[in-house]
């Protein structure tokens, strides 16, 4: 900080205006007289204003300096590292997840990891990181758009149709498809099983069908389901009776048609 010229300036022409002028005086008095100016002002300072002048100029710039020395050569990258291409120092490749650079000419067939006279490792693989978090499920995609139709299913089949009772074939009407001499079993009330050995186990269970009139026995109406029990060890289909509100016959019905299929 320096003392504000101009309050200065004002100490000192007051030191001189208050004192009568003298020009007799020798330059020893004149220098003792500017002597307690001095100190009268010295002791003023404190109660001067300091104040902080202002920036000066920038100056101008200054010469350049000397050129550095070269610094040394950089790596040449060569991308992948190729079996029998000539490399020369300081090329860089890259093999099995790392970077090595030349520092020996070579034209070898031998991966850089094991040509340590030649091939230097510049930076290899870091390790896998841990697995990151689940993401969220995603947005249900659209609804893809319909694939193209199928064959056409075979219609065509062979029939198999006889009147028969609960214990036995009363009368084979159509057989289209050699099912000869069945035998007709009641396993249960309400079930009847017909049997064929060496029949069922030699056609695709999944290309039969059976087909059942309504029946009657004394006037009261049966319908008859398929279950196909024991179909591949047994040789056996089983026709379930059941009456009309769906319980199971207590009584064998008598004289029903039956109409197996098998599908082409």
């Amino acid at each position: 900080m320096a003392i504000n010229p101009t309050t200065l300036k004002a100490l000192i022409d007051a030191q001189i205006t208050n004192e009568t002028v003298d020009f007799s005086i020798t330059p020893t008095e004149v220098g003792s007289r500017m002597k307690d100016t001095i100190d009268y002002t010295t002791e003023q300072i404190d109660a001067l204003e300091l104040v902080e002048g202002p920036q000066g100029p920038q100056g101008v710039q200054g010469p350049a300096g000397p050129l550095g020395p070269v610094g040394p050569a950089g790596l040449e990258w060569q991308g992948s590292w190729v079996s029998g291409t000539s490399y020369v120092a300081d090329d860089a490749v890259g093999y099995d997840g790392a970077s090595w650079f030349c520092i020996l000419a070579t034209s070898g067939t031998t991966a850089p990891n094991l040509a340590t006279t030649n091939w230097a490792l510049l930076a290899s693989q870091g390790a896998q990181g841990p697995q990151g978090v689940q993401g969220p499920t995603g947005a249900q995609g659209s609804v893809g758009p319909a694939g193209p139709q199928g064959p056409a299913g075979s219609s065509t089949y062979s029939t198999w149709r006889a009147v028969i009772n609960y214990d036995s074939v009363v009368n084979v009407l159509v057989n289209e498809i050699g099912f000869t001499s069945p035998t007709i079993t009641n396993p249960s009330n309400g079930k009847i099983r017909i049997t064929k050995t060496g029949f069922f186990t030699s056609i695709d269970e999944n290309k039969l069908d059976l087909i059942t009139a309504t029946v009657n026995n004394l006037g009261t109406p049966y319908v008859c389901t398929l279950e196909k029990y024991g179909f591949a060890p047994n040789n056996s289909l089983d026709l379930n009776i059941f009456d009309m509100t769906g319980v199971q016959s207590t009584t064998p019905p008598c004289n029903f048609t039956v109409e197996i299929r098998i599908y082409n």
